[in-house]
């Protein structure tokens, strides 16, 4: 019983001499924590847009953002990337202590843009808060010689039809003229050209010279799609050649129905048979004279070409095409393609696809034992 207070004193005397050294580590009330500094840069950029207002599209335009590095590190622009090939940056401030400035030559090249010209610049940087900056470029972009509309479309024309397109040419100069417009293929494509005279254009401040083209496509174009090139040659020295598209799509007599002919999947070791038929839409007879089966598998496919007989016993202006495939034991899928040969002018040949897949037969599935009777 005596050691008991002997003990308490001991524990007393080691807590008070503990108290001080656990008070010092403690943060005293109504003071707040050290937090360490770390210097770091900062980029303030003057704007994020550059409006360039309305433009001529002859010649690049350019402009020069300026920044400060308002932190207390340096500043420095990892990469820089554009939009756009029609925007460059030739030059930039790739450091930048504290307090100074830098900046970013954007340049513009609106050759061939659209009006309404909107693309980007993105900077990367080790700004810790902004690590990349998005410079935004706009311009009106106006041309020096106005085609419209850009491509003379003649649209579906029938073979040996005569289609004609227009479009308008203006200049911005006060004499403004086109001296010559030829098509790549003068025997298939004419282009005539008419007169000048001022006209007024939505947005311009100013009527323009305008002057017509008038295109003609002639007979004897290729069925399928028709495609040459016209020059327009100017005397605007900014512009004085230019290229306009002349487009045609020229549907032939034949028809071929269809000209692409999926079969679906095929058990192994059994036979489809689909039907293609080509006539003329115009009634008029016509010959096939070949029709060859490319495919892989020319043992799968049997054709049988087959006349249509006329009522009236003229020649006929329609075939049949029964195209008969077993599907063979090796499992792949069998495709092919026929080239029908024809006597009709410009339409000498007419393609036809085709192709099934495999299918395997289902093995019938066994049926389980009935249970025994329970006695």
């Amino acid at each position: 019983m005596r050691r008991l207070p002997l003990t308490l004193s001991i524990c007393s005397t080691l807590a008070l001499a503990c108290a001080p050294a656990a008070g010092q580590d403690e943060t005293p009330p109504g003071e707040p924590a050290l937090v360490e500094h770390r210097d770091a840069p900062s980029i303030i950029v003057d704007r994020a847009l550059h409006d360039f207002g309305s433009i001529l599209d002859e010649d690049p335009v350019e402009t020069r953002f300026t920044f400060v590095n308002e932190g207390s590190a340096t500043l420095r622009i990892l990469k820089v990337d554009v939009s756009c090939k029609c925007v460059s940056v030739p030059a930039f401030t790739e450091e930048c202590k504290p307090g100074e400035r830098g900046e970013i030559v954007v340049r513009v090249n609106p050759r061939g843009r659209d009006p309404r010209l909107s693309q980007f610049v993105t900077l990367t940087t080790d700004d810790p808060e902004r690590p990349t900056v998005r410079l935004d470029i706009r311009a009106e972009v106006r041309t020096v010689v106005i085609v419209s509309p850009r491509a003379a479309g003649f649209g579906t024309v029938e073979k040996d039809q005569v289609a004609e397109a227009t479009i308008h040419v203006a200049g911005r100069t006060e004499d403004f003229r086109i001296i010559e417009a030829v098509a790549d293929n003068p025997d298939l494509i004419r282009v005539e050209v008419g007169e000048t005279h001022l006209h007024e254009f939505e947005g311009e401040p100013e009527p323009l010279r305008r002057t017509e083209l008038k295109i003609r496509l002639l007979k004897g174009a290729p069925v399928g799609l028709v495609r040459q090139f016209i020059t327009v040659r100017t005397n605007d020295p900014r512009r004085e050649r230019l290229r306009v598209d002349a487009i045609a799509t020229v549907v032939g007599d034949l028809e071929v129905l269809p000209d692409r002919l999926m079969l679906g999947s095929v058990i192994i070791g059994e036979s489809i048979e689909r039907e293609i038929v080509i006539r003329s839409r115009s009634g008029t007879p016509f010959t096939i004279r070949d029709v060859r089966n490319a495919t892989p598998d020319p043992d799968a496919c049997i054709l049988t070409v087959t006349p249509v007989a006329n009522p009236d016993g003229a020649p006929p202006n329609a075939y049949t095409l029964t195209l008969k495939i077993t599907m063979p034991e090796h499992g792949r899928a069998v495709r092919g393609h026929l080239t029908i040969q024809t006597n009709v002018d410009r339409e000498w040949t007419k393609s036809v696809t085709y192709g099934a897949s495999p299918r395997r037969r289902h093995a019938p599935t066994e049926a389980a034992p009935l249970p025994a009777p329970s006695r």
